[in-house]
Protein backbone atom coordinates (compact mmCIF):
# COMPACT_ATOMS: atom_id res chain seq x y z
CA UNK A 1 0.00 0.00 0.00
CA UNK A 2 2.94 2.36 0.66
CA UNK A 3 4.08 2.13 -2.96
CA UNK A 4 0.54 2.68 -4.23
CA UNK A 5 0.02 5.80 -2.09
CA UNK A 6 3.44 7.10 -3.16
CA UNK A 7 2.59 6.52 -6.83
CA UNK A 8 -0.73 8.32 -6.67
CA UNK A 9 0.74 11.21 -4.70
CA UNK A 10 3.69 11.57 -7.10
CA UNK A 11 1.50 11.68 -10.20
CA UNK A 12 -1.15 14.01 -8.75
CA UNK A 13 1.47 16.36 -7.29
CA UNK A 14 3.52 16.66 -10.50
CA UNK A 15 0.36 17.03 -12.60
CA UNK A 16 -0.81 19.93 -10.41
CA UNK A 17 2.69 21.38 -10.50
CA UNK A 18 2.69 21.32 -14.28
CA UNK A 19 -0.77 22.82 -14.44
CA UNK A 20 0.21 25.68 -12.12
CA UNK A 21 3.68 26.53 -13.45
CA UNK A 22 3.56 25.65 -17.17
CA UNK A 23 3.47 29.36 -18.07
CA UNK A 24 6.44 30.24 -15.85
CA UNK A 25 10.10 30.10 -16.78
CA UNK A 26 11.78 28.33 -13.89
CA UNK A 27 15.45 28.10 -13.02
CA UNK A 28 16.81 24.60 -12.32
CA UNK A 29 17.07 25.46 -8.62
CA UNK A 30 13.44 26.65 -8.50
CA UNK A 31 12.32 23.44 -10.23
CA UNK A 32 14.33 21.39 -7.73
CA UNK A 33 12.61 23.16 -4.86
CA UNK A 34 9.19 22.51 -6.40
CA UNK A 35 10.01 18.83 -6.89
CA UNK A 36 11.65 18.42 -3.47
CA UNK A 37 8.46 17.11 -1.76
CA UNK A 38 8.54 14.20 -4.23
CA UNK A 39 12.25 13.50 -3.90
CA UNK A 40 12.19 13.77 -0.10
CA UNK A 41 9.28 11.32 0.09
CA UNK A 42 11.06 8.93 -2.28
CA UNK A 43 14.23 9.21 -0.22
CA UNK A 44 12.35 8.39 2.99
CA UNK A 45 10.56 5.44 1.38
CA UNK A 46 13.54 3.93 -0.43
CA UNK A 47 16.20 4.68 2.17
CA UNK A 48 14.00 3.26 4.92
CA UNK A 49 13.41 -0.11 3.27
CA UNK A 50 14.26 -3.07 5.47
CA UNK A 51 15.26 -6.47 4.07
CA UNK A 52 13.72 -5.71 0.66
CA UNK A 53 15.50 -7.46 -2.19
CA UNK A 54 17.99 -10.30 -2.02
CA UNK A 55 21.01 -7.97 -1.86
CA UNK A 56 19.90 -5.97 1.20
CA UNK A 57 21.95 -7.89 3.81
CA UNK A 58 25.03 -7.81 1.57
CA UNK A 59 24.81 -4.05 1.10
CA UNK A 60 24.20 -3.54 4.83
CA UNK A 61 27.47 -5.35 5.61
CA UNK A 62 29.33 -3.46 2.87
CA UNK A 63 28.05 -0.17 4.28
CA UNK A 64 29.58 -1.18 7.62
CA UNK A 65 32.94 -1.28 5.83
CA UNK A 66 33.25 -5.02 5.21
CA UNK A 67 34.50 -6.71 1.99
CA UNK A 68 35.54 -3.46 0.30
CA UNK A 69 38.69 -5.05 -1.14
CA UNK A 70 36.66 -7.00 -3.72
CA UNK A 71 35.32 -3.72 -5.13
CA UNK A 72 38.79 -2.18 -5.20
CA UNK A 73 39.95 -5.14 -7.31
CA UNK A 74 37.17 -4.28 -9.77
CA UNK A 75 38.37 -0.64 -9.84
CA UNK A 76 35.10 0.62 -8.38
CA UNK A 77 37.01 3.21 -6.40
CA UNK A 78 34.25 5.81 -6.15
CA UNK A 79 31.83 3.30 -4.61
CA UNK A 80 34.43 2.35 -1.99
CA UNK A 81 35.46 5.98 -1.48
CA UNK A 82 31.91 7.10 -0.67
CA UNK A 83 31.57 4.32 1.91
CA UNK A 84 34.96 4.96 3.53
CA UNK A 85 34.32 8.73 3.69
CA UNK A 86 30.87 8.24 5.21
CA UNK A 87 32.19 5.70 7.74
CA UNK A 88 34.83 8.22 8.84
CA UNK A 89 32.04 10.68 9.60
CA UNK A 90 30.14 8.04 11.59
CA UNK A 91 27.65 7.16 8.83
CA UNK A 92 27.22 3.38 8.71
CA UNK A 93 24.82 0.64 7.66
CA UNK A 94 21.27 1.73 6.89
CA UNK A 95 22.20 5.43 6.72
CA UNK A 96 24.27 4.82 3.59
CA UNK A 97 21.18 3.68 1.71
CA UNK A 98 19.95 7.26 2.05
CA UNK A 99 23.27 8.57 0.67
CA UNK A 100 23.14 6.43 -2.46
CA UNK A 101 19.44 7.09 -3.07
CA UNK A 102 20.14 10.81 -2.73
CA UNK A 103 22.77 10.49 -5.49
CA UNK A 104 20.29 8.52 -7.61
CA UNK A 105 17.53 11.09 -7.30
CA UNK A 106 19.92 14.00 -7.89
CA UNK A 107 20.86 12.57 -11.28
CA UNK A 108 17.23 11.72 -11.98
CA UNK A 109 16.49 15.41 -11.44
CA UNK A 110 19.26 16.34 -13.91
CA UNK A 111 17.42 14.16 -16.42
CA UNK A 112 13.94 15.47 -15.56
CA UNK A 113 14.90 19.15 -15.73
CA UNK A 114 15.19 18.80 -19.51
CA UNK A 115 11.45 18.09 -19.69
CA UNK A 116 8.80 20.83 -19.90
CA UNK A 117 7.22 21.08 -16.46
CA UNK A 118 3.76 20.50 -17.95
CA UNK A 119 4.70 16.94 -18.89
CA UNK A 120 6.91 15.89 -15.98
CA UNK A 121 4.03 13.84 -14.53
CA UNK A 122 4.03 11.70 -17.70
CA UNK A 123 7.75 10.99 -17.33
CA UNK A 124 7.35 10.15 -13.62
CA UNK A 125 4.45 7.83 -14.43
CA UNK A 126 6.51 5.96 -17.03
CA UNK A 127 9.58 5.91 -14.79
CA UNK A 128 7.63 4.13 -12.05
CA UNK A 129 5.33 1.88 -14.12
CA UNK A 130 7.46 0.90 -17.12
CA UNK A 131 11.11 0.91 -16.01
CA UNK A 132 10.39 -0.60 -12.54
CA UNK A 133 13.64 1.07 -11.50
CA UNK A 134 12.02 2.81 -8.54
CA UNK A 135 11.14 -0.56 -6.97
CA UNK A 136 14.05 -2.63 -8.25
CA UNK A 137 16.95 -0.31 -7.48
CA UNK A 138 17.61 -1.68 -3.98
CA UNK A 139 18.22 -5.11 -5.49
CA UNK A 140 21.04 -3.69 -7.62
CA UNK A 141 21.80 -0.46 -5.77
CA UNK A 142 25.37 -0.08 -7.01
CA UNK A 143 24.39 -0.55 -10.65
CA UNK A 144 21.26 1.56 -10.20
CA UNK A 145 23.43 4.53 -9.20
CA UNK A 146 25.56 3.92 -12.29
CA UNK A 147 22.37 3.75 -14.41
CA UNK A 148 21.21 7.21 -13.33
CA UNK A 149 24.66 8.74 -13.89
CA UNK A 150 25.11 6.87 -17.17
CA UNK A 151 21.71 7.96 -18.49
CA UNK A 152 22.62 11.56 -17.80
CA UNK A 153 25.88 10.95 -19.70
CA UNK A 154 24.01 9.60 -22.73
CA UNK A 155 21.78 12.67 -22.81
CA UNK A 156 24.92 14.83 -22.76
CA UNK A 157 26.12 12.83 -25.77
CA UNK A 158 22.91 13.65 -27.61
CA UNK A 159 23.65 17.32 -26.89
CA UNK A 160 27.04 16.79 -28.58
CA UNK A 161 28.82 17.30 -25.27
CA UNK A 162 30.93 14.17 -25.75
CA UNK A 163 33.80 15.06 -23.42
CA UNK A 164 31.51 15.75 -20.46
CA UNK A 165 29.54 12.60 -21.31
CA UNK A 166 32.74 10.54 -21.31
CA UNK A 167 33.70 11.94 -17.89
CA UNK A 168 30.34 10.92 -16.39
CA UNK A 169 30.57 7.45 -17.96
CA UNK A 170 33.93 7.01 -16.23
CA UNK A 171 32.40 8.26 -12.96
CA UNK A 172 29.56 5.73 -13.34
CA UNK A 173 32.07 2.93 -14.03
CA UNK A 174 33.90 3.77 -10.80
CA UNK A 175 30.68 2.81 -9.01
CA UNK A 176 29.84 -0.19 -11.22
CA UNK A 177 32.34 -1.32 -13.84
CA UNK A 178 29.68 -2.44 -16.32
CA UNK A 179 28.86 1.24 -17.03
CA UNK A 180 31.84 1.25 -19.41
CA UNK A 181 29.52 -0.35 -21.96
CA UNK A 182 28.00 3.11 -22.44
CA UNK A 183 31.12 4.15 -24.35
CA UNK A 184 29.53 2.26 -27.25
CA UNK A 185 26.93 5.04 -27.39
CA UNK A 186 29.71 7.50 -28.26
CA UNK A 187 30.93 5.19 -31.01
CA UNK A 188 27.59 4.29 -32.60
CA UNK A 189 25.64 7.51 -32.09
CA UNK A 190 25.86 8.66 -35.70
CA UNK A 191 24.73 5.26 -37.02
CA UNK A 192 21.68 5.24 -34.75
CA UNK A 193 20.68 8.73 -35.86
CA UNK A 194 20.51 7.62 -39.50
CA UNK A 195 17.90 4.92 -38.79
CA UNK A 196 14.65 5.35 -40.68
CA UNK A 197 11.28 4.50 -39.17
CA UNK A 198 11.27 1.36 -41.29
CA UNK A 199 14.65 0.50 -39.79
CA UNK A 200 13.24 1.04 -36.30
CA UNK A 201 10.40 -1.40 -37.01
CA UNK A 202 12.91 -4.00 -38.20
CA UNK A 203 14.89 -3.43 -35.00
CA UNK A 204 11.79 -4.20 -32.94
CA UNK A 205 10.99 -7.31 -34.99
CA UNK A 206 14.52 -8.66 -34.55
CA UNK A 207 14.52 -7.85 -30.82
CA UNK A 208 11.21 -9.68 -30.31
CA UNK A 209 12.54 -12.72 -32.15
CA UNK A 210 15.74 -12.68 -30.09
CA UNK A 211 13.71 -12.59 -26.88
CA UNK A 212 12.44 -16.06 -27.82
CA UNK A 213 15.62 -17.43 -29.39
CA UNK A 214 18.30 -16.28 -26.93
CA UNK A 215 18.62 -18.63 -23.98
CA UNK A 216 21.32 -19.08 -21.33
CA UNK A 217 22.57 -22.22 -23.10
CA UNK A 218 23.62 -20.28 -26.21
CA UNK A 219 25.62 -17.59 -24.41
CA UNK A 220 29.04 -19.18 -24.03
CA UNK A 221 30.35 -17.11 -26.94
CA UNK A 222 29.76 -13.95 -24.88
CA UNK A 223 31.99 -14.99 -21.97
CA UNK A 224 35.12 -13.09 -23.13
CA UNK A 225 33.13 -9.86 -23.41
CA UNK A 226 31.22 -9.93 -20.12
CA UNK A 227 32.25 -8.50 -16.74
CA UNK A 228 33.33 -11.18 -14.29
CA UNK A 229 30.15 -10.81 -12.20
CA UNK A 230 27.98 -11.75 -15.20
CA UNK A 231 30.25 -14.39 -16.75
CA UNK A 232 30.35 -16.31 -13.46
CA UNK A 233 26.66 -17.18 -13.71
CA UNK A 234 27.03 -18.57 -17.25
CA UNK A 235 30.16 -20.57 -16.44
CA UNK A 236 28.48 -22.17 -13.41
CA UNK A 237 25.33 -22.99 -15.40
CA UNK A 238 23.13 -21.29 -12.83
CA UNK A 239 21.11 -19.24 -15.32
CA UNK A 240 17.63 -20.34 -16.34
CA UNK A 241 15.37 -18.63 -18.86
CA UNK A 242 12.53 -16.38 -17.77
CA UNK A 243 9.04 -17.85 -17.67
CA UNK A 244 6.64 -16.71 -20.38
CA UNK A 245 4.58 -14.87 -17.76
CA UNK A 246 7.66 -12.86 -16.75
CA UNK A 247 8.37 -12.02 -20.38
CA UNK A 248 4.73 -11.14 -20.95
CA UNK A 249 5.08 -8.24 -18.50
CA UNK A 250 7.51 -6.71 -21.04
CA UNK A 251 5.62 -7.71 -24.20
CA UNK A 252 2.50 -5.86 -23.07
CA UNK A 253 4.27 -2.54 -23.70
CA UNK A 254 4.95 -3.33 -27.38
CA UNK A 255 1.50 -2.16 -28.62
CA UNK A 256 2.08 1.28 -27.05
CA UNK A 257 5.48 1.54 -28.71
CA UNK A 258 3.86 0.62 -32.02
CA UNK A 259 1.26 3.35 -31.50
CA UNK A 260 4.09 5.81 -30.94
CA UNK A 261 5.95 4.54 -34.02
CA UNK A 262 2.87 4.85 -36.21
CA UNK A 263 2.14 8.35 -34.91
CA UNK A 264 5.62 9.76 -35.46
CA UNK A 265 5.97 8.06 -38.82
CA UNK A 266 3.15 10.39 -39.94
CA UNK A 267 4.13 13.45 -37.87
CA UNK A 268 7.52 15.10 -38.12
CA UNK A 269 9.35 15.53 -34.83
CA UNK A 270 11.73 18.39 -34.05
CA UNK A 271 15.32 17.22 -34.56
CA UNK A 272 16.14 16.92 -30.85
CA UNK A 273 12.96 14.95 -30.12
CA UNK A 274 13.60 12.73 -33.15
CA UNK A 275 17.01 11.88 -31.70
CA UNK A 276 15.46 11.05 -28.32
CA UNK A 277 12.81 8.88 -29.99
CA UNK A 278 15.37 6.85 -31.96
CA UNK A 279 17.69 6.35 -29.01
CA UNK A 280 14.77 5.40 -26.78
CA UNK A 281 13.42 2.97 -29.37
CA UNK A 282 16.76 1.20 -29.75
CA UNK A 283 17.11 1.15 -25.94
CA UNK A 284 13.75 -0.63 -25.62
CA UNK A 285 14.74 -3.12 -28.33
CA UNK A 286 17.99 -3.91 -26.51
CA UNK A 287 16.06 -4.53 -23.29
CA UNK A 288 13.54 -6.71 -25.10
CA UNK A 289 16.15 -8.84 -26.89
CA UNK A 290 17.75 -10.10 -23.65
CA UNK A 291 14.75 -10.48 -21.36
CA UNK A 292 15.03 -14.28 -21.43
CA UNK A 293 18.51 -14.17 -19.90
CA UNK A 294 18.48 -13.09 -16.23
CA UNK A 295 21.64 -11.46 -14.83
CA UNK A 296 23.11 -10.90 -18.33
CA UNK A 297 20.06 -8.79 -19.16
CA UNK A 298 21.20 -6.42 -16.40
CA UNK A 299 23.67 -5.01 -18.92
CA UNK A 300 20.69 -3.58 -20.80
CA UNK A 301 19.44 -1.94 -17.61
CA UNK A 302 21.47 1.07 -18.72
CA UNK A 303 18.75 1.47 -21.34
CA UNK A 304 15.91 1.51 -18.77
CA UNK A 305 15.29 5.25 -18.47
CA UNK A 306 16.15 5.91 -22.12
CA UNK A 307 13.64 3.27 -23.22
CA UNK A 308 10.64 5.27 -21.95
CA UNK A 309 11.48 8.31 -24.11
CA UNK A 310 9.38 7.17 -27.13
CA UNK A 311 6.37 6.67 -24.85
CA UNK A 312 6.95 10.01 -23.14
CA UNK A 313 7.12 11.83 -26.48
CA UNK A 314 4.02 10.05 -27.77
CA UNK A 315 1.91 10.69 -24.68
CA UNK A 316 2.97 14.34 -24.42
CA UNK A 317 2.05 14.88 -28.08
CA UNK A 318 -1.39 13.27 -27.90
CA UNK A 319 -2.06 15.19 -24.68
CA UNK A 320 -1.09 18.42 -26.45
CA UNK A 321 -3.40 17.54 -29.34
CA UNK A 322 -6.19 16.66 -26.89
CA UNK A 323 -6.64 13.01 -27.89
CA UNK A 324 -7.83 12.60 -24.34
CA UNK A 325 -9.63 9.26 -24.56
CA UNK A 326 -6.54 7.52 -25.92
CA UNK A 327 -4.26 9.43 -23.54
CA UNK A 328 -6.30 8.61 -20.42
CA UNK A 329 -6.80 4.99 -21.52
CA UNK A 330 -3.05 4.38 -21.83
CA UNK A 331 -2.30 6.07 -18.51
CA UNK A 332 -5.06 4.10 -16.82
CA UNK A 333 -3.78 0.75 -18.14
CA UNK A 334 -0.19 1.50 -17.12
CA UNK A 335 -1.35 2.63 -13.68
CA UNK A 336 -3.59 -0.42 -13.24
CA UNK A 337 -0.69 -2.71 -14.16
CA UNK A 338 1.56 -1.11 -11.55
CA UNK A 339 -1.11 -0.94 -8.88
CA UNK A 340 -1.77 -4.67 -9.22
CA UNK A 341 1.96 -5.36 -8.86
CA UNK A 342 2.21 -3.45 -5.58
CA UNK A 343 -1.06 -4.70 -4.08
CA UNK A 344 -2.71 -7.97 -5.11
CA UNK A 345 0.37 -9.54 -6.74
CA UNK A 346 3.00 -7.86 -4.54
CA UNK A 347 6.11 -9.95 -3.91
CA UNK A 348 9.80 -9.24 -3.36
CA UNK A 349 10.72 -5.63 -4.07
CA UNK A 350 7.04 -4.73 -4.55
CA UNK A 351 6.35 -5.48 -0.88
CA UNK A 352 7.32 -2.66 1.45
CA UNK A 353 9.08 -3.43 4.71
CA UNK A 354 10.35 -0.45 6.65
CA UNK A 355 12.76 0.42 9.45
CA UNK A 356 10.15 2.96 10.65
CA UNK A 357 7.58 0.42 11.83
Amino acid sequence: MTFLINYLYSIVYTYCLGDSYSRHKLTPFALLLLLSPIFILWLLICGGQYYVGTDYPSYFQIFEGYDLDSYLRKHEYLFVGIIVLCNKFGIHGQALFYIFYAINFLFLFLIIKRIPIRYIFIFILLYITVTNLFNNQLNTLRQATAIYIGTYAVLLTLDNNNFKAFVFIIIASLIHQSALILILVLLFKRILLTLSYRGLSIFLLVATAMSFILHPNVLNFLLPFLPEDYAWYIERGTLVGQSFISRLTKYIFIPIYLLAWNYFKRHDLPEQDDILFKFGWVAFCLRLSLINIPIVSRITDYALILSILPLYLYLSHIMKEKHMFLFVSILFLLSLFYCLKVTHFATGEYLYNSIYF
